[in-house]
Formats: structure tokens, C-alpha cells, sequence
């Protein structure tokens, strides 16, 4: 079973995700969603502050520990699945289905590591030609060692419900407990 933090923060997601389909068929085309790494940077850099949110910082903890701990706590917090059932009906009716999210570390170079976490919507929930093979990007993070060894960070996401999600990938920079920012119920 899913927490009920889980619960709110994926419904907040989900409501994101329709008012944007429903806004973007009242004023025009709907933009097709990034298929690469690097069209979703530069929709995360494109958009209004409104929808996407941008932290930076720098580690307390030297590159590569930031980086292994990313990859070590990625792998075990940041890849879920959650069941989302129906309530209400009509156009408030929210979608019934499996939200699965999956995340994974690359090292780019010896000086750069990326983090991408991505996002499977369940089927019917949008046109299946919108979304793209491995799903939407939802966050991403750019690990740069600096000159004193530490971490540059950079990460994006949307500005509605990964709170949790970013604020624990900051705090696995900083030196903090590994804990996962999404709980589970036992």
C-alpha cells in the first residue's frame, strides 16, 4: 500500500498534468512532450516559473559520493510504482491507473554525472503518441565537481507536487540520512 503522502503528492501531479492538457486545448496546440534529456532541460529552462521550478546549490559532500549516493538512493527511493483509483465523475473525475516513476544515474565524464527521473503515465490517460518512449522527464539533476572537489548541483521538476522528492535530493548532498522521501506502508 502507498502512504498518503504519496497519494497527495501523485494526485497533485495528476491535476497538474490535466489543467495543462485542458489549458493547452482551449489556447492552441498541445506542444508535444520532450524526447530527449536535453529538449527537456531546455523546456525546464523555456518555461514560466509557474509550472517548473529550479533549484541550484553546492554539495557539503565531495562529487563522488554525491554521486554514488544518488546512485545508491535513486535506485531504491526514486523507482515506484502507485495505483491511483477513480473519484468523482464527469470532467473532475480523476483517472484510474498505475503511475510508475523510474530514475537512473549517468556518469557523463569524470566531472559530471546526470540524474533522470522519469514518469509512465497509465494508458488512456493521454494520447499514447504524446508521451514519450521511456515516459515524460519529471525531474532531472546535473552533478558538476567543482574546483574544491564538491558538487554543483542543478536540479528541475515541476513546481507542484515533487517537494518531497527534490528537497530529499538536496539533503542527499548535504551530508543528511539516506532517507527515501517517499514512504511506504509496511
Amino acid at each position: 500500500a502507498v502512504s498518503d503522502k504519496l497519494k497527495k503528492t501523485v494526485m497533485t501531479g495528476v491535476g497538474l498534468c490535466l489543467v495543462t492538457v485542458v489549458l493547452s486545448g482551449c489556447i492552441g496546440p498541445v506542444k508535444p512532450a520532450a524526447q530527449t534529456r536535453e529538449e527537456a532541460l531546455a523546456y525546464f529552462e523555456g518555461e514560466p516559473s509557474m509550472f517548473t521550478t529550479k533549484q541550484s546549490y553546492t554539495s557539503t559532500l565531495r562529487y563522488a559520493d554525491v554521486v554514488r549516493k544518488a546512485e545508491r538512493l535513486s535506485e531504491k527511493c526514486l523507482n515506484f510504482d502507485t495505483r491511483v483509483v477513480n473519484r468523482g465523475v464527469g470532467p473532475s473525475a480523476s483517472p484510474t491507473g498505475t503511475w510508475s516513476y523510474r530514475s537512473t544515474v549517468v556518469s557523463v565524464s569524470p566531472s559530471r554525472a546526470e540524474l533522470t527521473m522519469r514518469r509512465i503515465d497509465p494508458e488512456g490517460l493521454t494520447p499514447a503518441n504524446h508521451m514519450p518512449k521511456g515516459g515524460y522527464f519529471y525531474i532531472l539533476v546535473n552533478y558538476t565537481k567543482n574546483k574544491q572537489g564538491k558538487a554543483d548541483v542543478v536540479v528541475y521538476g515541476p513546481s507542484m507536487g515533487s517537494d518531497e522528492i527534490m528537497d530529499a535530493l538536496k539533503d542527499w548532498t548535504q551530508g543528511s540520512s539516506a532517507k527515501c522521501p517517499v514512504e511506504f506502508d509496511s
